[in-house]
């Protein structure tokens, strides 16, 4: 079964509380560029609509029944820049946001992401004074099998950050194991 819905931001720390990065889920790997894109897209948008809901995309997630949990299957770079700048700005995570990860490079690019938005406070103050938060949109699709799930992605999410062929196959066969 896939369930396919439009969630805001809070809504979907709401309903899916537990979700978490699989091991087989590559590195974070949004560097400072990549985060100040995002954050130059939000200034241009408030400017120019901010009575519009800003879209983030779609999101896919593993409803894995044992472990009680959500997996992020797609969506893991975008939820994860939003935690850092959700921290950056209340100085705290929702519930739902302590993600954790498995690989040093996501370490990496989380502190040095978080160091180049403490160097942006006046930018987020605004975004935090427009309640920027309230206005993101998000499609949120959820499987109960993992297998759909991953064809799904494959099929037709491979957009974001390139993947390569070493993290299919190793997101392929830890995923076996």
């Amino acid at each position: 079964m896939m369930l396919v819905n439009t969630y805001g931001f809070n809504e979907i720390y709401n309903k899916y509380p537990n979700m978490v990065v699989p091991s087989y889920q590559r590195a974070y790997t949004w560097d400072k560029e990549k985060v100040e894109d995002l954050l130059t897209d939000w200034e241009e948008y408030l400017q120019k609509e901010p009575t519009h809901s800003y879209y983030m995309g779609t999101l896919l997630l593993y409803c894995d029944k044992k472990n009680e949990t959500y997996e992020i299957i797609d969506g893991q770079q975008r939820l994860t820049t939003l935690a850092l700048i959700y921290y950056s700005i209340e100085d705290q995570l929702l519930s739902g946001q302590d993600l954790s990860y498995n690989q040093m490079m996501s370490a990496y690019n989380i502190a040095n992401n978080l160091n180049f938005l403490r160097s942006k406070k006046e930018m987020l103050q605004k975004f935090n004074e427009a309640d920027i938060f309230s206005k993101l949109d998000f499609t949120l699709i959820v499987s109960d099998n993992q297998d759909h799930a991953f064809s799904f992605f494959f099929f037709f999410f491979n957009r974001g950050v390139s993947l390569g062929v070493y993290d299919y196959l190793k997101a392929y066969h830890l995923r076996a194991l």
